[in-house]
């Protein structure tokens, strides 16, 4: 049993760095610095202004290969956020403060204190970030979720002799998170050895 893992497009890369860019960097960098904190598990940053968390982001452990692979200046911390990587000099260039940047470690019980922050923005945010970097270490990403599910699959497909596929092969089938308004399958035998199927919603 096999799951061919295709690599992502680089235009769905593109598109999606360019929304990260846009929304997540500055505005919901909040709930991208939990995204990642909860991801990778990579402790959370706060770039202060006053008394003000002006911007949040994660710090790349020292030991861990993302930060041993970095070229930045000896002695300098590496972090991470809608950027990517981003060494010490470049933190608070984007947010128009200047250095020295004054960053401390922060909770997430702190962000949530200063507004609100929509769990969908967190979801949105952590699956952004595994389209422009699967190479992260992410805990139970979704597209190891997918290769598990594929593998359960295929075991059930051999079991009693049938398999899944498109009904033409530029129609590919879909697979996506559940919402909970699921209810089952519809399923309509369309010849003699073969039926198409659908969610049904309650």
């Amino acid at each position: 049993m096999t799951v061919t893992r295709l690599k992502t497009g680089r235009g769905l890369i593109s598109d999606t760095k360019f929304t990260l860019d846009s929304i997540f960097l500055d505005g919901e960098c909040y709930a991208f610095a939990i995204a990642l904190h909860q991801g990778l598990g990579w402790p959370l940053i706060g770039i202060m202004e006053g008394d003000v968390i002006r911007h949040a982001l994660v710090k790349i452990p020292n030991d861990s290969p993302v930060f041993r692979d970095s070229k930045i200046p000896h002695g300098q911390e590496l972090l991470f956020d809608a950027r990517g990587c981003v060494s010490e000099d470049e933190i608070g260039l984007p947010f128009g403060l200047t250095p020295p940047w004054n960053s401390t470690s922060i909770t997430i019980e702190q962000l949530y204190a200063v507004r609100e922050i929509q769990e969908a923005s967190i979801t949105l945010a952590r699956q952004m970030a595994e389209i422009v970097w699967p190479h992260l270490p992410w805990k139970e990403n979704f597209d190891d979720q997918v290769v598990n599910f594929l593998t359960a699959i295929e075991a059930v497909c051999r079991e009693h002799g049938f398999m899944i596929r498109s009904h033409y092969p530029t129609a590919k089938p879909i697979i996506s998170p559940c919402t909970g308004d699921e209810d089952g399958f519809r399923v309509e035998r369309i010849s003699r050895d073969q039926a198409v199927f659908d969610r049904k919603l309650k």
